[in-house]
């Protein structure tokens, strides 16, 4: 399945989808066959951006070399969306397919939705050595979304020491143990 992520970037982010379009004897079509691209099911602001940049819910393509190319663009919410295609070959019959399971995944943790907790909340490590606190983060993406699956998160403290690093995320948090 083709994956992408929201990533942090002056414009939302895109990925080029091109596809190897054949007739129905399997053969490769004809240079300026016209091709279709649509959003059958989208999930959170998905759009296809035209030649000029304009964000629209179809996109009009021709085939060079026996290839058709759109751009997708990522909307406010990861998860799976759907194109579908419709290919119009030589006698006007339109031949049409779904091409199912594009994923798209949120962005990296931005500042605007990051937060950290401890448990306890105030440890008096300068009067007792080998006190310990847990440490958490809770990251989101510039939409709230939790991060991508793999996403890190780095510890550093000024007293006392921390583990470095929590590690692979799998949601929306990270944790470490303070001494």
């Amino acid at each position: 399945s083709p994956t992408f992520s929201l990533r942090e970037i002056q414009e939302e982010d895109t990925a080029e989808l091109k596809l190897a379009v054949k007739d129905q004897s399997g053969s490769q079509v004809k240079d300026k066959t016209n091709v279709r691209f649509y959003i059958v099911k989208g999930g959170g602001g998905e759009s296809l951006a035209s030649e000029a940049g304009a964000k629209t819910d179809e996109a009009f393509e021709q085939t060079i070399g026996g290839e058709a190319t759109t751009r997708v663009r990522g909307g406010t919410v990861p998860g799976n969306i759907q194109i579908g295609v419709d290919v119009t070959v030589p006698g006007g019959k339109v031949i049409t397919w779904t091409i199912q399971n594009i994923i798209i995944q949120a962005g990296p943790p931005v500042t605007d939705h990051f937060g950290l907790a401890e448990s306890p909340l105030n440890i008096i490590g300068f009067l007792l050595f080998g006190e310990t606190v847990d440490v958490t983060a809770f990251v989101g993406d510039r939409y709230g979304n939790p991060p991508t699956p793999g996403t890190s998160v780095f510890f550093a403290t000024e007293a006392g020491t921390i583990q470095g690093g929590g590690g692979k995320q799998l949601s929306d948090t990270g944790s470490v143990t303070a001494t």
